[in-house]
């Protein structure tokens, strides 16, 4: 089953919501969402804040986790990121060899016709 995308003002509802230390149970179901999708929201804004840089404190104290949960959660992100960065570098280098090998054979193909 696939979820209902998340609005700006639903979000900015929820970082309110968190702030405020509303329990996770009662925000879900003012949100008509589960408890899993209102912590992978958690999770997102947890990026998304120190992408815009916050602190590790301010997230910390805004979405009410514990800071080592949040150097954790932005460590395994950036992870992920650099692991997509690295898999399409070597994609593009593969792409490139193979446009590099077939100049090689055009070019010969051109001197010795």
């Amino acid at each position: 089953m696939k979820s209902k995308k998340w609005t700006d003002n639903e979000e900015n509802l929820l970082l309110e919501e968190l702030s405020e230390g509303l329990n996770i149970k009662a925000i879900a179901l003012l949100h008509s969402r589960t408890i899993g999708g209102i912590n992978s929201r958690k999770n997102v804004l947890v990026y998304r804040m120190y992408q815009n840089h916050y602190n590790i404190d301010e997230i910390s104290e805004c979405i009410k986790l514990n800071k080592n949960y949040v150097k954790h959660l932005i460590h395994k992100k950036n992870n992920i990121s650099h692991h997509d960065e690295v898999d399409q570098l070597r994609k593009d280098i593969i792409k490139l060899k193979i446009f590099i090998n077939d100049l090689k054979i055009n070019n010969w193909k051109i001197k010795y016709s």
